[in-house]
């Protein structure tokens, strides 16, 4: 019969010292906080870069295909029917313009053209704010570049480029404001400007202009495959095909090595706690020397010892580990639910402190913080197992 786990956990509750338990305590609290710091972190990137995929394919495409020209009706619906998966695509036009109210405010923005189709009038809806709804077309700004232009629905705005034929002059142009949108990010509510592709005029006529399909699929996560796809079929006019993770390749690379070496980084905290399982078990095992002494002259070999001051090690990283967690993920639930924490968006893009709980990291953080609870136990194990047995009893 193994007796081990029973004896382990007995020795792990039932310390005659008052001081040992409450180094045990504190070997449970340290892998406990430093557990949770990681889960905390690595949640709150995960809920970065979900967060930051949402909104940056918000109002745009996950897959664009740049055309020689505005792409006709027939290469629009040949597009959509290589891809079983395409929720919606339109034809649209972008280029940089100038934006104004007055002679006072100006900003730099990113027009784009697009046909109100009824899919894209529902897409917009559900990120408007303030919409006129008298007017029948119109431009759609960001709520950022509305109250920084001090503009509402139904006001007049300029946008002004440079004449293709003349550099020297700016051709300005007229629209009324239809709605204000918020997506919660701050690069697209201060940048972007949707405008009604057939009521713009000229304004996308120049080779400044870049046209083509804009396509949304079910899932961004299959838009490589819908691309290779396109690719593979040879669409005459097609220039080039482009999805959501090659417009933000840089930034998401960026975010995945943040997090990787925030991982290891944060682990050695891990390892600090770790250091107080052999200190704890050190002291444990010479309190428990005449009961080892007495263990061997019965006839338990060494190696049964060992495992014996191993397994409290181990209870201490499983306990430490499992509060740990159930912690980190209570709070990253909290900060998820209520947007407890603001952050100013101009810097970070977003509005409030995302949170995700990501299983796969808290795996990976509950087995680091298992196997280093396992080799710091290790020590005073061997230590325990290589005491003789007339020594521990000698004064006894």
């Amino acid at each position: 019969m193994r007796f081990e786990p029973w004896l382990s956990w007995k020795y792990f509750l039932g310390s005659r010292h008052s001081h040992i338990f409450f180094l045990s305590f504190i070997s449970i609290t340290g892998v406990s906080i430093a557990v949770f710091s990681v889960v905390v972190v690595l949640g709150v990137m995960a809920g970065f870069s979900r967060d930051l995929k949402e909104k940056l394919v918000s109002l745009s495409y996950h897959i664009e295909v740049f055309t020689e020209g505005f792409p006709s009706q027939s290469l629009l619906e040949k597009v959509k029917s290589v891809e079983k998966s395409v929720k919606g695509a339109v034809i649209f036009s972008r280029r940089e313009a100038g934006l104004k109210k007055d002679e006072f405010n100006y900003l730099g923005v990113r027009a784009e053209g697009v046909e109100f189709t009824p899919w894209i009038k529902n897409r917009l809806a559900k990120y408007l704010v303030k919409e006129d709804r008298s007017l029948t077309s119109g431009a759609f700004i960001g709520e950022e570049a509305a109250n920084e232009l001090g503009v509402g629905p139904g006001e007049p705005i300029y946008l002004y480029i440079i004449d293709s034929k003349n550099k020297k002059r700016v051709k300005e142009y007229k629209f009324l404001v239809k709605g204000i949108f918020k997506v919660g990010m701050y690069d697209v509510d201060r940048f972007l400007v949707i405008l009604p592709l057939g009521q713009s005029g000229d304004f996308f006529a120049d080779k400044y202009s870049v046209k083509g399909i804009g396509i949304v699929l079910d899932s961004i996560n299959s838009a490589h495959k819908a691309k290779l796809k396109i690719l593979k079929q040879d669409i005459p006019r097609i220039l080039a095909v482009r999805t959501w993770a090659d417009n933000n390749r840089a930034l998401f690379s960026a975010i995945k090595l943040e997090k990787t070496t925030m991982f290891f980084i944060l682990s050695i905290i891990i390892l600090v706690a770790a250091f107080n399982i052999f200190s704890t078990l050190t002291v444990k095992v010479v309190e428990k020397t005449k009961d080892i002494g007495i263990l061997k002259s019965l006839g338990t070999s060494p190696g049964r010892i060992g495992v014996i001051f191993c397994l409290q090690g181990v209870f201490i990283g499983i306990i430490g580990v499992l509060t740990g967690a159930g912690l980190g993920v209570s709070v990253l639930l909290l900060i998820e639910k209520y947007q407890i924490i603001k952050i100013p968006g101009s810097v970070y893009g977003l509005n409030y402190l995302p949170a995700a709980v990501n299983f796969s990291d808290i795996l990976w953080v509950g087995f680091v913080g298992l196997f280093l609870s396992f080799v710091f136990s290790l020590f005073p194990a061997v230590k325990a197992a290589g005491i003789v047995e007339s020594e521990a009893l000698r004064y006894e």
